[in-house]
């Protein structure tokens, strides 16, 4: 491969991750969709990632922040940045070093805001809605019972739980 050729994937590559930070196997992705091979990409890659241009863990905590502030959770979060190529041990080793605890009882009361569970119906639908966002059963359990312990809930003889 010339060296002109070696420039212009060199040149692509530094104009994407001035956009924003991706992660190794997107870049090499995002090069391959505009018709370059993995062979004439991975050293021109390989030097990024040397010369701290390209960065799999400043991406991942980037991606994390950013998912974290949309309002899910880290199970999510962690699948998806396994998509996008990032190792499943750092991905969970990176979703693990967050407090998630405050950012699942924000999603919960920006979506159910101050209203009260009254059926069991109700009750599983918000646990399905959380589990649907990325929160772990035991997240899920954990807030459940720190509303029923602070009156959010409605607790009738009807309501089943």
């Amino acid at each position: 491969m010339n060296n002109d050729v070696n420039q212009h994937i060199r040149q692509i590559c530094l104009n994407l991750l001035t956009r924003s930070e991706l992660s190794r196997t997107l870049l090499v992705r995002k090069l391959s969709d505009r018709g370059y091979t993995s062979d004439d990409v991975l050293d021109i890659v390989d030097e990024l990632v040397e010369q701290g241009l390209q960065s799999d863990q400043r991406y991942t905590e980037q991606y994390i922040a950013m998912r974290a502030r949309k309002g899910f959770g880290p199970e999510r979060i962690r699948l998806e940045l396994e998509q996008r190529g990032i190792e499943p041990v750092a991905a969970q080793s990176a979703v693990a070093a967050l407090h998630w605890n405050d950012n699942i009882a924000s999603v919960y009361k920006k979506k159910y805001k101050q209203s009260s569970v009254s059926d069991w119906s109700e009750y599983t639908k918000r646990m399905r809605f959380l589990h649907y966002r990325g929160f772990t059963t035991e997240q899920i359990n954990q807030l459940m019972q720190s509303l029923e312990q602070h009156n959010n809930f409605q607790h009738t003889e009807e309501s089943g739980y």
